[in-house]
């Protein structure tokens, strides 16, 4: 399942770190908005490492899940589209 993740991290060594396990999972479509197809144990494994890094108090981090009807009516107007999933294969 697609899912958008958004943070705001004041600290920058607490954001890099937050920003390079993202990178892991997805790719990053805006500064602090990522997009990744995530599935339930890696959503689980995400979250518990994240966890490790944010801090309660001053850290905000949203993970948005994207179900298959609503990711097709996503819209966007500008922008490069999404990578193509190296797992994705095309039988022509």
């Amino acid at each position: 399942m697609l899912h958008l993740l958004a943070y705001d991290i004041a600290d920058d060594k607490r954001r890099a770190k937050v920003a390079k396990i993202l990178e892991g999972y997805g790719f990053r479509s805006e500064f602090s908005v990522f997009e990744a197809d995530l599935t339930p144990a890696e959503l689980v494994f995400l979250k518990a490492d994240l966890l490790k890094h944010l801090d309660e108090e001053t850290d905000k981090l949203f993970i948005y899940p994207i179900c298959a009807r609503c990711r097709k009516a996503i819209i966007r107007l500008v922008g490069k589209p999404p990578p193509i999933d190296d797992n994705t294969f095309i039988i022509g």
